[in-house]
Order: structure tokens, then sequence, then C-alpha cells
């Protein structure tokens, strides 16, 4: 199992445009200028025999997700995908709702 957290820092999945800690946007540039990897899609092209996208938010389907990877047989990817409190500066307390946005 893996875990990352950027703490606003650009990653490879960050979408174009984005503003974050190391790829600001603002009058100098419009934030991240490369497209973003669909991970989901790298995982799944090469040959995992489980990958999955979650989020918390979505509570019920991300616990079968998980369950669902444990039963699998083989390296499985599950891409979760959370609103992130540093940056976007809400309560961590609201993380759910939050999400409820972007999915």
């Amino acid at each position: 199992m893996r875990l990352c957290i950027t703490g606003g820092q650009r990653s490879s999945a960050t979408p174009v445009g984005a503003h974050t800690s190391t790829a600001q946007a603002g009058s100098h540039s419009y934030g991240k200028k490369q497209k973003k990897k669909d991970l989901v899609s790298i995982m799944a092209a090469h040959g995992a025999p489980y990958v999955a996208q979650l989020s918390p938010n979505k509570w019920k389907i991300m616990a079968k997700g998980f369950q669902k990877a444990l039963e699998t047989e083989g390296p499985c990817f599950i891409n979760t995908v959370s609103a992130c409190t540093t940056e976007w500066k809400f309560d961590p307390k609201d993380t759910n709702s939050c999400n409820r946005f972007g999915n």
C-alpha cells in the first residue's frame, strides 16, 4: 500500500492550468503546463487485474472497491481522489462535502 500526499505540489496527475505551490497561476503563468497523466488508464493498459478510481465521499463504493482489490490475485491499483485541505483552505471536517463537487 502506498499513500501519496503532495502537500500542494504539482504532480503528474495535476490537471493543466492548476495552481499549486510549485506551478503557480497568475500574471506570469497560467499554472501547470503539461497534460495530466491518466493513471487509471495507464495501470489498466499495463494489465493490472483490478484498477479503480474511488473517493471517500462515496464510502460504500470505496469499501467495496478495497474489498475487491484484497480479493484479487496480483497487483491492484486504486487511485483515491480527495479534496486538498491544504491548498483549498477549508476545514478538514468538510472534506467529504467538498469531494462531492469533483466526483
